[in-house]
């Protein structure tokens, strides 16, 4: 009987304890975008935008809910351990959406910075990353439009990329395929940045505006447009939008969003197309011990969404001209982007290498330590078939000519 009661009043001692050491949620600083630069003595400098949840509502609608930390160090680790000296609240990366490099970090190296973020515990693989033409430091001090903070409004931009095929979000999992392969011939990385404008982006009456001391200054303003192009862990380049849009192509990469104006030729009539579905395929028609050639396939799909000028009111020929006129230019788009590849950049960020060294595997092996000086030689050649699904809700334009 006693040894039942001293077990029961040890149990009830358990039960009885209360958690002193528990971390209340206000001495918690979430980390939601974090940044990589390299500062003026060459250490890597971390720049962080973290979250300050808050338990009182009262004290939400006054203060700023984001906090902007930068530290220093050796390596990246130490200096987000640095951020500690500066830091009132502990900070977690368990909510980390966003990582930015910036150019500067990007030129030199970016292998300790991959290495990290693959090895940290906290760092969730669907994570995007980015990479930006100034400093992040700068990036992350711009004030958001409509969100409080510039985390929301960064997270935003991110969800729209795929609707908008100018802008490229690349996601740590993806980043670690891409730079732990045995032979990496380099990847395209998304770019974000900001720039300053005079011209108000919100809605404010004449009165409030007067009063705001800033009101005359320029404004900034963040986006997501162009990439970056990684070779050897360096930043080696920039591609621009439309470039970007070829390499998207012919990646594959291409769910939807994409825009077309092509003009008719000697018609004086341009029609406005999206592109619905794209599936592109690359091909090695002739492959040789000295010779090798590559053909770029695609088949898209595409609706009408605007016809300015005197077109014809239904007309199979025309249709079929516009499609060829929309091959034409998404021909353009993807010359463009092999000239980025093969030429200007010299590296093989399209991925060629993948569709070769998978389907002939011994010719890799004997290519695949001077890959990119085979590849800026070969002879490409782009074949699209386009066809449009239909013509939107109007049988006829607001002009109607013959064709």
């Amino acid at each position: 009987m006693k040894k039942a009661l001293l077990i029961l009043l040890c149990l009830s001692a358990v039960f009885m304890t209360s958690c002193w050491d528990a971390t209340e949620l206000s001495d918690i600083g979430l980390v939601i975008a974090t940044g990589f630069d390299l500062d003026d003595e060459g250490f890597d400098r971390v720049t962080v935008l973290s979250v300050q949840p808050s338990g009182k509502g009262t004290e939400k609608g006054e203060m700023s809910s984001t906090w902007i930390g930068t530290a220093s160090g050796e390596s990246a680790f130490e200096a987000l351990r640095n951020l500690r000296s500066i830091s009132t609240r502990r900070l977690a990366w368990m909510h980390n959406k966003i990582f930015v490099i910036g150019k500067k970090k990007a030129e030199s190296d970016i292998s300790n910075i991959i290495d990290f973020l693959l090895r940290h515990r906290e760092i969730r693989y669907d994570n995007k990353i980015f990479v930006t033409e100034g400093t992040v430091e700068e990036l992350f001090q711009v004030p958001p439009d409509l969100d409080k903070g510039l985390s929301k409004e960064l997270l935003g931009l991110i969800d729209i990329t795929e609707e908008w095929s100018k802008g490229y979000a690349l996601s740590i999992k993806d980043l670690g395929v891409e730079s732990i392969s045995e032979h990496m011939q380099g990847f395209v990385i998304g770019n974000m940045g900001f720039y300053d404008t005079n011209r108000l982006s919100f809605s404010i009456n004449r009165q409030e505006y007067m009063k705001m001391y800033w009101k005359d200054r320029p404004k900034s303003v963040v986006y997501i447009r162009g990439a970056g192009v990684i070779d050897n862990n360096k930043l080696v380049g920039w591609l621009s939008p439309d470039e970007l849009r070829g390499y998207l192509i012919i990646s594959n990469n291409v769910k939807s969003g994409v825009v077309e104006t092509v003009k008719v030729e000697g018609k004086g009539i341009d029609v406005v197309v999206e592109v619905l579905q794209s599936k592109t395929k690359i091909s090695f028609p002739k492959v040789s011990s000295d010779n090798i050639t590559a053909e770029v396939s695609v088949e898209a799909k595409c609706q009408v969404l605007e016809i300015k000028g005197a077109a014809p009111e239904h007309s199979m020929t025309f249709i079929e001209v516009i499609e060829k006129e929309i091959e034409n230019s998404i021909a353009e788009e993807i010359y463009m982007t092999l000239e980025s590849s093969q030429s200007r950049l010299g590296c093989d960020f399209t991925g060629f290498y993948r569709h070769f060294s998978a389907k002939y595997k011994k010719e890799w092996e004997q290519l695949k330590g001077n890959w990119c000086v085979n590849f800026s030689r070969m002879p490409i050649t782009c074949k699209v078939n386009v066809t449009i699904q239909n013509e939107g809700l109007l049988s006829r334009t607001m002009k109607v000519g013959g064709y």
